[in-house]
């Protein structure tokens, strides 16, 4: 999977930062339950997935309980995090439910950070921004080292 790929493809690609994320917590002993859409099982076409109001495609993949209940979105990489302006909304709604951390996972370094969304949105103040061909959205371009 790459973010040059189309959204079907997308979508039906085998998405190793969400099988690196569970892993971790179940090697972790960490008590989760998936939240968000699994859109690998679901295999929803691009025409239904629109439909849907854009809060509710952006739901956290997630929810992980610890001494606290928090969501967890998984983001997976090569060397550059791509964080779409368009979610940051939906990234600040949900983080006014529960607090809400990032499992991010580089395929080339092959590694995860686990970062809270708050200080992923400091690294976008400082981030250059790119733009997706298929669809013109924009993102900022957080690379690799620079997530602790």
């Amino acid at each position: 999977m790459n973010y040059n790929d189309n959204f079907e493809d997308r979508v039906a690609s085998f998405d190793v930062a969400d099988i690196e994320c569970e892993s971790f917590l179940e090697k972790n002993k960490v008590e989760y339950m998936r939240y968000g859409f699994d859109q690998h099982n679901d295999r929803i076409k691009s025409e239904q997935w629109f439909k849907l109001p854009k809060i509710i495609r952006n739901k956290p993949d997630f929810i992980v309980f610890q001494s606290k209940a928090i969501f967890l979105e998984v983001k997976g990489c090569k060397d550059i995090l791509r964080l779409k302006i368009a979610d940051i909304d939906s990234y600040e709604f949900y983080k006014n439910i529960m607090p809400l951390t990032f499992f991010l996972y580089s395929t080339t370094f092959s590694e995860h950070k686990l970062v809270p969304y708050n200080h992923l949105k400091v690294l976008t103040t400082i981030a250059p921004m790119g733009r997706y061909k298929d669809n013109g959205k924009e993102y900022f371009k957080i690379d690799w080292g620079a997530i602790d």
